[in-house]
């Protein structure tokens, strides 16, 4: 496979002189596109040999670019996991659901994976909208409404396809899918090229979407859709102690009005 080197000819005389004086051996990785279009990594080992009075440089090349893909994955989901704990550690520190949001949204970005991370959470109108949000976003973002009826247009994109259903809606080609075509306007503007949604439960109850928004087609594998799951499972579980909560201090309260009257 031929790739182009990135080094210039001094470059590589200097590196061939200190061979032929020092000995050893030298390690270069390179990267570039082969004759197929494909972005590829190369790792050469070379080292210096006399001849006959002549010194020749013997070098070795491999394809590492499978190694290469595999450390990024790795390097990725490392930083999933990191995400994910922290999400864990929001949870158990939130002292109310809308602190909850904004530390899950800041916990996501922190992956680096991710232009925007977002929660929408529905309104007085029966319309979802943002209420935490963190990233690159475009401030057309915050202006995003989707109406929870199921017959609107609008409904039917990936947030409300995932509050309806329950389930995760991905798009790993944002601007060409159609379930996106009422946003791909607003896409475009912002250099959304895939995007993520996630239900947020309550009591088996869809309350809110977790999205995510890349500006790289073709993230959300199965692997980085099963981390960001467990995400949005964690915020359930927190959403529905939030509510056990509330419905304690509400029974407390019906209970000591109850007393007083009762004593009057």
């Amino acid at each position: 496979e031929e790739v182009m080197a990135k080094e210039s000819l001094e470059e590589i005389e200097k590196r061939y002189d200190r061979l032929i004086i020092e000995g050893g051996t030298s390690r270069i990785e390179r990267d570039g596109i082969d004759h197929k279009g494909e972005h590829v990594f190369l790792e050469t080992y070379s080292r210096a040999s006399s001849i006959d009075g002549n010194w020749i440089i013997i070098g070795v090349t491999r394809n590492i670019t499978r190694r290469k893909q595999t450390e990024k994955t790795a390097q990725k989901l490392h930083r999933m996991y990191s995400s994910l704990s922290e999400t864990n550690a929001a949870s158990l520190r939130a002292v109310s659901v809308e602190s909850l949001y904004h530390s899950v949204c800041d916990a996501a970005i922190k992956g680096g994976k991710f232009a925007v991370a977002a929660i929408f959470a529905i309104d007085n109108t029966h319309h979802l909208r943002p209420v935490a949000y963190a990233g690159e976003h475009q401030p057309g973002l915050l202006e995003v409404s989707i109406p929870i009826a199921r017959d609107h247009s609008k409904s039917t994109g990936l947030i409300g396809t995932a509050f309806h259903t329950q389930s995760p809606c991905i798009s790993n080609d944002f601007l060409t899918d159609e379930r996106t075509s009422s946003w791909h306007k607003l896409g475009q503007e912002g250099g959304v090229a895939s995007a993520a949604a996630f239900p947020l439960l309550c009591i088996d109850k869809s309350v809110a979407v977790l999205l995510f928004y890349s500006f790289d087609v073709g993230i959300f594998d199965a692997e980085l859709v099963e981390l960001l799951q467990s995400m949005a499972d964690n915020v359930s579980f927190a959403l529905e102690n939030f509510s056990n909560e509330q419905q304690r201090v509400e029974a407390e309260r019906i209970l000591r009005e109850n007393e007083e009257r009762f004593r009057s």
